[in-house]
């Protein structure tokens, strides 16, 4: 098969429970294919769990879910992302003198 690359799929919750639903009703699959869905049916509950982990922002250390698509978010709100650049900037200033 060659090199193996990974892919990151974007699911909605729906669309995640409608693949676990598929992948354990498989009606007695080939061996190898029972292995094959079971691997792919484990990360797609790791990848979920993952999604509805509550993470804790630094800035203000209220737990916070991320419920859209896309990069993982560090912030629990823009205003908290804004609050930490703000940070940032203000100890690169203060180290210069």
């Amino acid at each position: 098969m060659g090199r193996c690359s990974m892919i990151r799929l974007e699911l909605t919750i729906q669309e995640s429970d409608f693949l676990q639903q598929w992948l354990l009703s498989s009606s007695h699959p080939a061996p190898q294919q029972a292995e094959q869905r079971r691997q792919l049916l484990d990360k797609v509950i790791a990848a979920r769990q993952r999604s509805l982990q509550e993470q804790l922002c630094p800035v203000c250390n209220q737990p916070f879910t991320q419920l859209k698509r896309g990069r993982t978010g560090r912030y629990c709100s823009s205003a908290c992302r804004q609050k930490a650049y703000r940070q940032r900037v203000f100890e690169r200033i203060r180290r210069r003198y």
